[in-house]
């Protein structure tokens, strides 16, 4: 195979020096190199192929304009429009940003310490990390900012996630639902963990209202979560006293929607069904879905804050340590009072 080019064989086909080819193709040629020679450099590495070495000139550099994303789960839909965001923001400070998936590799922290270290990243977005891969990642900490996560140690963006729980309690409270089934995420990871707690303590404080009368769990996955809807189905059919679900995701709620309609269970006549996330599919289906609506802006500002740490951006639009994220109850068709059964 052909060997690839140098910039020892630009500078030779140009009759220049290596210093002269790499001011030009760094663009710092301007009042130091003439138009001539820049061109005659630019045309040998056309010649040539020439790719300059990306992790020779990140290491001259100190950066790399190159930052990750690190997520649950690549097929979560909601993080697809977190990427969005964050890319529009990392688009306008000369930034690329690349996708990590976290579930199901263990030695994950480890690859991306050694990659910001190495600076092939300048730093990364880390979404609802545990206790143990925050520490894992301690050494990095200046270049990180952590999502739904917490440790005094690291920039944080938190999503308001107990006051979502408590607006879907005070939703389904007033309805006057008493008992609450709920249709869980597994694996369960903290920030799940959290939804449920913070719903079952908001529940709490409404009397009579219990939200463990029936659980079932589900993999963020469309066939899963439609055979586990079943068993949620089956779950409720034994028990008349649950008139509502609450979801862990949109997906989740879809399922059980879907399910319900091929079983003639009416929703929200016979059970009630809340989502988490507000994703497209919340709206596709029929009813459509309540939902505690999770802004996809979270990723523009992670990635501001990200840039802040990394670039030495002036801070204007956060605050050091934690910035706390509102979210909302979208109200939709799938949720109403409960019939008198």
């Amino acid at each position: 195979m052909k060997r690839p080019a140098t910039s020892t064989d630009v500078a030779r086909r140009a009759g220049v020096s290596q210093s002269t080819v790499s001011l030009v193709l760094r663009g710092k040629d301007e009042g130091r190199v003439t138009a001539e020679t820049a061109a005659r450099v630019r045309a040998a590495a056309r010649d040539l192929d020439y790719e300059p070495n990306a992790v020779a000139l990140n290491l001259k550099r100190g950066r790399a304009d190159v930052v990750a994303l690190v997520v649950p789960t690549i097929t979560q839909p909601y993080f697809a429009s977190v990427l969005v965001e964050a890319e529009k923001e990392a688009r306008g400070a000369g930034c690329d940003v690349i996708l990590f998936d976290s579930g199901g590799d263990d030695d994950w922290t480890h690859r991306l310490a050694r990659m910001v270290r190495s600076t092939q990243l300048d730093g990364a977005i880390v979404w609802a990390p545990t206790d143990d891969e925050v520490a894992a990642l301690t050494s990095i900490r200046d270049r990180l900012v952590l999502v739904e996560a917490g440790s005094d140690q690291f920039t944080r963006i938190d999503l308001q996630i107990e006051h979502g729980a408590s607006l879907v309690a005070e939703h389904l409270a007033g309805l006057g639902h008493r008992r609450v089934g709920y249709f869980a995420v597994h694996p369960a990871r903290e920030t799940y963990l959290r939804r449920r707690r913070a719903l079952a303590d908001s529940l709490g404080e409404h009397d009579g209202v219990i939200v463990e009368t029936c659980s079932i769990e589900s993999a963020l996955d469309l066939d899963a979560a439609e055979q586990a809807a079943g068993a949620m189905l089956d779950a409720i059919g034994a028990d008349d006293s649950v008139t509502a679900v609450v979801c862990d995701d949109d997906l989740l709620a879809a399922a059980l929607v879907t399910v319900c309609a091929e079983r003639d269970v009416a929703v929200p006549g016979r059970v009630s069904v809340v989502g988490y996330g507000d994703l497209t599919i919340s709206r596709l289906v029929r009813p459509q879905l309540t939902t505690v609506s999770l802004p996809p802006s979270v990723g523009r500002l992670a990635m501001s804050s990200l840039l802040d740490a990394v670039r030495g951006r002036p801070r204007t639009r956060r605050t050091p340590g934690l910035v706390s994220v509102p979210v909302t109850l979208v109200e939709r068709a799938s949720s109403a009072a409960p019939q008198q059964l």
